[in-house]
């Protein structure tokens, strides 16, 4: 699920129209597009462009409804749609999730009812436990249906909090590495909405720290997984695996070993580093 972030009007079309391509073309490895905004919260932007930050209009709801090939997947702030334009994104079969976002407990429970799926990047930019309200990330944890993405990057999320999400939800965890350029190893910096980005100890941020992605491969987040919550290893695949196939609606197609199931494999060493990817069935790398 190649990611789009945050960018001014309705240039997320780009997007659609490149991961349609890719997919109608039989490019590798590619589900659909997950796009990141640009409908949040102006009060929690991260490293979102503040000024693209902008509501839901009917215009860019026809276009989200609208037929595509793939799996669409949309990080929202929940208090900032119009009534109703949760339930249609749902019934179009968009898979919408809570992110950037201020909202209160009572809003996300509502959204759940209204078709939310789950919430992105748990315990970053979004409202946090409070004694009286449980925000966005205590309104998950409380859940019995909704998902969410996790950077274990030793960066985004304290051990101890990954140690909670793991025993709270450890059915509907799932790992997600918001990978940036660098990891392809030939970059240590990069522009990002004005802002120059850079690599320093394994962290990316811009000049005012304030993180901007991850530079961590899966491979890496399932062993640091393991490592930080002390989990068995087979709950973390799970968590790489079937959990997010759940999430996408994929789960009679990918997330477990079987027959009729596609042969979209990872194949792992004793140090959990990835050494050959299949995708149906075709190898499409293998490491060194």
């Amino acid at each position: 699920m190649p990611t789009f972030i945050t960018a001014p009007d309705q240039n997320y079309r780009y997007a659609l129209e490149a991961a349609a391509e890719a997919m109608n073309e039989g490019v590798p490895g590619i589900l659909g597009v997950h796009l990141e905004g640009p409908f949040l919260s102006p009060m929690r932007p991260g490293i979102h462009d503040p000024s693209a930050i902008r509501q839901m209009t009917e215009s860019d709801l026809e276009i989200l409804c609208a037929p595509f090939p793939g799996k669409l997947m949309l990080t929202l702030a929940p208090e900032t749609l119009p009534p109703g334009y949760l339930k249609a994104l749902s019934q179009a079969g968009v898979i919408v999730f809570a992110g950037h976002s201020a909202a209160d407990e009572k809003t996300i429970s509502e959204a759940e009812a209204t078709g939310l799926r789950g919430a992105t990047h748990l315990f970053n930019a979004m409202s946090q436990m409070e004694v009286r309200d449980p925000g966005v990330v205590g309104a998950v944890l409380a859940s019995d249906v909704l998902y969410a993405g996790i950077i274990p990057d030793g960066h985004h999320v304290a051990p101890d909090n990954l140690k909670i999400t793991a025993r709270c939800m450890p059915e509907r965890l799932c790992l997600v590495t918001d990978a940036m350029l660098t990891l392809a190893g030939t970059l240590e910096r990069f522009d990002l909405n004005g802002y120059e980005i850079q690599l320093s100890s394994g962290r990316l941020t811009n000049s005012e720290g304030r993180l901007a992605g991850a530079h961590i491969s899966m491979d890496d987040c399932l062993s640091r997984m393991c490592d930080a919550t002390g989990i068995p290893f087979g709950t973390a695949v799970r968590m790489a695996t079937a959990n997010p196939a759940a999430a996408l609606h994929l789960e009679d197609q990918l997330g477990t070993v079987a027959v009729g199931m596609r042969a979209s494999l990872t194949l792992l060493d004793q140090r959990l580093w990835a050494k050959a990817v299949l995708v149906d069935g075709g190898k499409v790398s293998a490491p060194g």
